[in-house]
């Protein structure tokens, strides 16, 4: 996806209007104009004025294998707090979790299969207990304390322009030194990015805390 793209899908996902992001990333209206009507090449678009422009959006920006670009949820400081206290991280090509699964995203799969926007998910001609092409999200608590909430959003953006953005939360309590598995996503369909943002955790003592590692995984797509 190029820095365009990214940015016109952007804009169309929060709704934001042109003139809010000249005013918080300081770009003027006209670079930024002529970066969306396809004026100013992707390749001469300075970093710096990118970051500003993703700033401009609330956004950071992620530099794809393939030399596109993805905006996602900027990481922020949280002065002492040890990003390691729980770490989550995205397991590819796993069997479908049917005691351990997240229903959110898979109801989001299925609306856009029904609706056309996306194709060749089958999410409803094939049983998800006999496959093994999901994303599954570990969660492992490195803490002393006992974990009983983790909420985060999965941010999704496919080849196809489908924007997603699904909240998520688990329940479960997750004791010390313990990794919970959950299947987050269907691995099918048109190649996609996905990230998880906004990612939070709550502990037994009722305090919240984001985690500023968030994982992000590249998938290639499969229409067959």
């Amino acid at each position: 996806m190029t820095f365009k793209d990214a940015l016109e899908r952007e804009i169309a996902v929060q709704g934001i209007s042109v003139a809010e992001v000249v005013q918080k990333s300081g770009v003027s209206k006209g670079t930024i104009y002529n970066i969306l009507n396809g004026t100013t090449e992707d390749a001469r678009i300075r970093a710096a004025t990118r970051r500003a422009i993703a700033a401009g959006c609330n956004r950071d920006i992620e530099v794809l294998p393939d030399g596109g670009v993805v905006f996602v949820d900027p990481v922020q400081d949280h002065g002492n707090f040890d990003s390691a206290t729980l770490v989550l991280n995205l397991l590819p090509f796993c069997a479908f979790r049917s005691q351990g699964h997240i229903a959110a995203p898979f109801d989001w799969l299925h609306a856009q299969e029904e609706s056309g926007r996306l194709v060749g998910l089958k999410t409803v001609d094939r049983v998800f207990q006999q496959r093994e092409e999901f994303l599954e999200l570990e969660i492992t608590n490195q803490s002393d304390s006992l974990i009983v909430q983790v909420d985060f959003k999965l941010h999704v953006v496919f080849e196809n322009g489908v924007v997603g953005d699904i909240a998520c939360s688990v329940g479960d309590a997750i004791g010390p030194t313990q990794t919970l598995q959950r299947t987050v996503f269907l691995l099918g369909g048109p190649g996609y990015h996905l990230t998880v943002s906004q990612a939070t955790f709550t502990d037994e003592k009722n305090q919240s805390w984001q985690i500023v590692e968030s994982p992000g995984y590249r998938f290639q797509g499969d229409l067959a």
